[in-house]
Order: C-alpha cells, then structure tokens, then sequence
C-alpha cells in the first residue's frame, strides 16, 4: 500500500484517530472570507480540536519569479497570498452567538522573507529594492534541524515565534464586494476578525469571535515564523504617535492604530508589534486550535486573552470613535464581570485600562 501523503498535503479533510483532530489540508484555501461561505464547509462539534494547515504556494510562485528574472511582481501570486484555510462549519453555531478559538499550537513548516519594490507590498522600504532595479526578492529561509530558530542570513539566526496572522469567521451575506464588505484576507481588518496580524495571537492565546452566518465559518491562515515585537516599529514608517488614556497611539497607514497598558487582572506589559516592513516572516505550517461555542455571547468586535489578560478590539473610521468603542467594551465586560456598574468599573479602567488594539479604515 501506498504512504499516505503528509496531512498538509492531503486532498481530503480528515480525523486523525490517534487524537480525534480534524485536519483541514492546505488545499481548501482561499483568498476570501466570504468565498469561504460557498465552499463545501468542513464540519465539527464545539469543543473538536481543529488542524488548519496553511499554504504559502504565493510565496513560493513569487520566489520562483523572482529568482528567475527581473520582471514584475506576479499579480495572481500577490493577490493570493493572504489565504486562508477552511471554512470550519461548528455545529450549531447562529448568528448571535460567539466561537472561542483557543491557540493550542502553531507549527512552521517553511518561511519566507518577502520584499518588493511595491510600496503597496512591501511599504516605506520598498524604493530600496526598486533603486536596484529588481521588482522582488523573495526567498525561503532555513529552518534549523531542531525547528527552534530561522536562519536570517550566514551569520544571523533568531527564534521561531509562530503565530496567526488571518482569523475570521464568515461575514454576514451580501449581495456586493467591495473595500470593507467583510471579505478581504487583507485590509481592513472587520467586527468578526480578518488579516488582524497580532503578535499576541499565539500559542497559548484565545480569541473570541461572533458568529454572522450559521456554522460561523471559521477560516485561518497567514501564518508568521515571527514578526517584530518593539515598542516603535509597526506597519509602515508613516506612524504618528499621541497620548492618549496613558499610552501610546500609533496610526499605521491609516488603517490601523494600536493602544497597549495592562489590564484589571494583572500588570502585563504588551509590546507595540507589528509589520514595519508590511511582512513578517510569511510561513507554512499548521494551526491547531479548540473550537468552542459559546451561544449569544458575539461580541462586537474580536477579544482575545492572553496570559491573563484581555486585548479588546474595534474598528472604525475615525480614532475617537474607536477608541469609545474599546473603552465601551471594557466597561461592559468588567461590569459583567463584577455584577455592578457604575463607579467601581469605571475607578479600574481610569487606573489600570485594558489592552486595547484599534483598526481604522480610510474609506
């Protein structure tokens, strides 16, 4: 009998009997949220753990390019390589109600350094590359033998620090696809997730999503070997910086802003982290996660935890509505929380605020 093909590479999902994981190969991959409604969904119960495995074919036809001559960046590569996995159908999942999503591991497989000289790509340091008259240089970075570490260049090797780049369920359905309809892998990111790129979104995280179609149709993918974690580094060099509730803004492109303090459960200090250079380390690999269903618990925007600690979310056209938005949101929660309202709520989050990660959208 013939070896079966390794799990990524199958053309079937599949339920490994020695752990009852549902494995969804890298094939069933999309650049989509909301194609990810028309495709034959994958179904689980609440509480499955769940394998995403997720491609980096885009990298790959782009580094085939780029390594064969100097002509333009692929279109079809590029507008690919935010793909995503899925969709994961939970069984008995509404709208209303929430999905939690809990990181159990992410494994790399193969990663990838990515710069071209699209500004729309690879953002401020892209007129670098084009100085030198290459449209890409893309490349697949060795991974040394223990999995531990990426080898940078001869003399360079950091840690792996794997993560998810893209979560979401499906968008509520609709007619039309347009720049915020719910359906980009890219920008902006949308109230049930997206192309989010947070750092915290690893191993050992959770993150709760509401549900807008049945079954939720959860999809991941963009996964990173690692991606910067520094105070001052973000999406792009176009970064404005204001105080504002004791911590630091900072406008990336217009898109997405960023506000880090601790939380009402503990001091927990998180870094500003982001895509400086609009890319982490792109990767293939997998993603195990545990679904859960939380029945009419949607939140308004994606919540994760972390080491104790809560990251609120919102997106919005303008930085003061947003920021209402998360300060709402952390208001609710700790009065929930603390069965009252009132006084005592608002005396912790004028002390000790949230995290709080805010989106923008410029259109």
């Amino acid at each position: 009998m013939a070896a079966l093909p390794p799990p990524h590479a199958r053309r079937e999902s599949f339920v490994d009997p020695a752990d009852g994981a549902l494995h969804i190969p890298e094939r069933f991959a999309c650049a989509s949220l909301g194609r990810a409604s028309s495709l034959p969904p994958h179904v689980a119960p609440s509480g499955a753990t769940v394998v995403f495995h997720c491609s980096d074919d885009a990298y790959e036809r782009l580094g085939g390019g780029a390594r064969a001559g100097e002509g333009p960046v692929p279109a079809t590569a590029m507008a690919e390589a935010n793909v995503v996995t899925g969709p994961l159908f939970v069984q008995g999942a509404a709208p209303g109600d929430a999905v939690l999503v809990e990181v159990l591991d992410v494994r790399i497989r193969r990663c990838w350094s990515v710069w071209t000289s699209d500004e729309e790509v690879s953002g401020i340091l892209a007129p670098k590359l084009a100085a030198t008259g290459r449209s890409a240089s893309v490349r697949q970075l060795p991974i040394d033998d223990a999995g531990q570490a990426v080898e940078i260049s001869a003399r360079l090797r950091i840690p792996l620090e794997p993560m998810i780049g893209c979560i979401a369920t499906a968008p509520a359905p609709h007619e039309e696809c347009g720049y915020a309809c719910g359906c980009s892998t890219f920008e902006p990111t949308f109230r049930h997730g997206g192309n989010m790129d947070l750092r915290e979104l690893s191993k050992g995280a959770s993150i709760l999503l509401p549900v807008q179609q049945p079954g939720a149709l959860l999809s991941v993918g963009d996964l990173h070997a690692c991606m910067v974690r520094h105070p001052c580094l973000t999406k792009t060099a176009h970064t404005a910086n204001v105080l504002c509730c004791g911590a630091c803004v900072q406008e990336v492109r217009g898109v997405c802003s960023v506000l880090l303090a601790g939380t009402d459960c503990r001091a927990h200090h998180l870094q500003g982290r982001g895509e400086p250079t609009w890319v982490g380390l792109e990767a293939a690999g997998s993603a195990r996660v545990r679904v859960t269903l939380i029945p009419g618990a949607a939140p308004t925007f994606p919540r994760l935890s972390v080491d104790g600690s809560t990251i609120f979310t919102a997106t919005s056209a303008f930085h003061k509505r947003a920021i209402a938005c998360v300060l709402e949101q952390a208001y609710e929660v700790r009065c929930q929380r603390r069965t009252s309202n009132g006084p005592e709520p608002v005396r912790i989050t004028s002390s000790r605020p949230a995290s709080l990660l805010l989106w923008r959208r410029t259109r």
